[in-house]
């Protein structure tokens, strides 16, 4: 099964993309810690569209939720610039705190530890970022 969603990629629609991604983790039997990890990962991923995606700082981004026997999965499409995150990672250094890690990066390392699996493609002018979960 699967639902669509569409936003205005503006920061103020952010607590209606989360409570809508709540609504569908709610309707699936998860436990609150993974449900708790796979809203942070979606918010996230969320935010940084928001922020970067479009330079004229206005766009739409569309919300793809999926929910299969034992997968349950939130795609993010905008049609923003190119940008594959996943170029982009930085590699954390363990030893240094937060405060002195490079700046950049570290959201989609953070992401990779919540899902399972994470997917990025550009098709047909648009951005599509993928996060699933098994359950």
């Amino acid at each position: 099964m699967s639902e669509q969603v569409i936003f205005k990629a503006e920061l103020e629609h952010l607590p209606k993309m989360l409570g809508w991604v709540r609504e569908k983790l709610c309707a699936v039997v998860v436990s609150s810690s993974e449900r708790n990890k796979f809203e942070v990962a979606s918010e996230e991923i969320l935010v940084n569209v928001i922020n970067y995606a479009y330079e004229e700082g206005h766009g739409r981004l569309e919300m793809i939720w999926c929910n299969r026997k034992n997968n349950i999965a939130l795609t993010v499409v905008d049609f923003g610039k190119p940008f594959n995150p996943l170029d982009r990672e930085k590699r954390v250094i363990k030893s240094l705190s937060l405060e002195f890690q490079e700046e950049g990066g570290l959201g989609i390392f953070l992401v990779k530890k919540l899902v399972d699996k994470i997917e990025y493609e550009y098709v047909e002018g648009a951005n599509r970022f993928t996060i699933s979960k098994r359950i």
